[in-house]
């Protein structure tokens, strides 16, 4: 009986301690329960602007709101110590717990908001963070076992002035994350704008910053690009003093003169060195007076970083001659690979360049070689242009020969001859090829030429060791009018004209059969005897006027 009195007592207290546990829970979610009808119930006390796009709150089955943003365009995430938070600003609480809800609320004209069941809070010109703390501390100090985040919804928008130098002044409407540099460019700027000088006057917050726009356009500088706040008033100055910046940068031209800038930044905002340019030869040019008294310094590299610059200096980039050139020639004709090779300066020569063609063909006339040389300037060209512009019968003997020996001149154009059977050996395949020279190698030629007073003018089959009458024969024979005293052959390598008997018939030569010279005897025997009547009425003539003054 006893036993089991004990068992009965240990029930009753399990009972009792299962009770109270099961009160205990009832109490806390009638609590949560209240908490959350009173989320519900204040949920039309959220304010919005009239001026911000609207938001609407329609609860779906989880209880969360369906939200409407107006889409902005960011350049970057936005920098939440460095985000100001102002009128027109929206955030979104997100609220975890037992029921999901999303509360919206925005920063009045008094640069407040408003939380419901909490309170008021003052964020005007609080950074993001800052706010975000302050809302988490006010829904912590109320509500209890919460999980929440705050973040920002909808970016305020507010008028800014700008005055200056600009084209369009006065205000422009700009949101929270419009930088400096799209407002300059919505607004403008003169011609006499400086660049360099922007400031950026608040009074809200009572301070004064000055910016250089081209460091935040050159050199995309956001500590020289901010986001506007309420309250900004942007004035741009005008154009005082300068500095030139000349030679091997990308930018070259006349720079807003700000104190402080050195050689290296100037050259930054320039764009920076050039190709070729030779960072240790800058020029320094300043005035030393008001007048025309100047020192120029030339720096290295290391200094240009410590130079500091003065109003009206000139800073001068050379660039060095010549700077990692690109030398070439262009080899055609009867090579291998025919094409445009690269060359070192002063040392290459023809035979490397036929070597990198592949060498020659089996049909190469290495002794007709020519190098075209277009780049080298020879004396001769101002004479021959003077002698071009006379009237002939003003052109002395001399002119003339110059004309005559001009005409036969291939400009620019050197021979190579050289022995086939001497090829790479031959001295005249060590010839210094220049940059842009053009070596054309032509095919060997297996015929000659037959013109003039022939039968049949024509090319023909060379054949070794045969005389000039073999061809003639071959062609037909001689015209009668031909003058066959003055055949002469024309040699192919140098286009002399010498005579068949003394010369070797070989391939490429020409064979030239001259026409007789017709003569009309009348008219010559007319032309004499009127020159001889001529001659004869003169010797009467003088010889009367002779007897005349003797018989006076």
């Amino acid at each position: 009986m006893e036993k089991h009195t004990k068992i009965t007592l240990k029930i009753v207290i399990i009972i009792t301690i299962i009770i109270t546990i099961c009160n205990s829970q009832i109490v806390k979610f009638e609590n949560e329960t209240s908490q959350i009808n009173r989320f519900k119930n204040d949920e039309s006390r959220v304010v919005l602007s009239s001026g911000m796009q609207n938001y609407n709150q329609n609860s779906d089955g989880n209880n969360s709101s369906s939200l409407t943003k107006v889409p902005i365009l960011l350049d970057q995430v936005i920098d939440s110590a460095k985000y100001f938070v102002g009128p027109g600003d929206v955030f979104v609480v997100h609220i975890w717990g037992l029921e999901k809800k999303s509360l919206i609320f925005e920063v009045d004209f008094e640069g407040m908001i408003t939380i419901p069941g909490v309170g008021q809070l003052p964020v005007n010109n609080k950074n993001l963070i800052e706010v975000k703390e302050m809302v988490r501390v006010k829904f912590s100090e109320v509500y209890k076992n919460f999980s929440l985040s705050v973040n920002l919804h909808q970016l305020k928008k507010f008028k800014v002035m700008v005055s200056g130098e600009t084209i369009k002044n006065g205000s422009f409407i700009v949101n929270g994350v419009t930088r400096l540099t799209e407002l300059i460019a919505e607004s403008g700027l003169t011609d006499q704008s400086n660049k360099r000088r922007i400031v950026i006057i608040n009074q809200v917050l009572h301070d004064t910053l000055e910016v250089d726009l081209l460091k935040a356009q050159k050199l995309h500088d956001i500590n020289n690009n901010p986001y506007l706040r309420i309250g900004d008033q942007i004035h741009v100055l005008k154009r005082n003093e300068y500095v030139i910046l000349e030679g091997a940068v990308a930018y070259p031209g006349k720079f807003d003169y700000k104190e402080r800038d050195t050689i290296k930044g100037l050259i930054k905002i320039a764009g920076g060195f050039t190709r070729g340019a030779d960072s240790n030869n800058v020029s320094i040019i300043r005035y030393m007076n008001d007048f025309d008294s100047i020192s120029i310094k030339v720096l290295s590299y290391q200094e240009l970083d410590t130079f500091v610059l003065m109003p009206d200096d000139k800073v001068v980039v050379y660039i060095k001659n010549d700077y990692r050139p690109f030398f070439s020639v262009t080899i055609t004709g009867e090579v291998q690979f025919p094409g445009n090779y690269s060359i070192m300066y002063n040392k290459s020569t023809l035979a490397d360049i036929i070597e990198k063609a592949g060498g020659l063909t089996n049909r190469a006339d290495l002794s007709q070689c020519k190098i075209i040389r277009a780049n080298e300037v020879f004396p001769g060209e101002r004479e021959y242009n003077r002698v071009q512009k006379l009237n002939p019968d003003y052109q002395s003997s001399k002119d003339k020969k110059y004309l005559l020996s001009k005409s036969l001149d291939q400009e620019n154009v050197t021979n190579v001859n050289v022995n086939s059977q001497e090829l790479l050996d031959s001295s005249s395949l060590k010839i210094i090829l220049e940059n842009q020279d053009t070596v054309f190698i032509p095919k060997k030629p297996n015929s000659i030429k037959l013109f003039g007073a022939i039968t049949n003018q024509g090319i023909y089959p060379f054949e070794s060791d045969k005389k000039y009458m073999y061809y003639i024969k071959m062609a037909g024979g001689l015209d009668k009018r031909a003058d066959s005293k003055n055949i002469r052959i024309i040699k192919n390598h140098t286009e002399k004209m010498v005579s068949p008997d003394d010369a070797i018939i070989e391939p490429g030569d020409a064979i030239w059969i001259p026409e007789k010279i017709y003569y009309d005897k009348v008219k010559i025997t007319k032309e004499v005897v009127l020159f001889i009547g001529a001659i004869a009425t003169t010797i009467v003539s003088v010889f009367t006027i002779r007897d005349a003054i003797k018989n006076e």
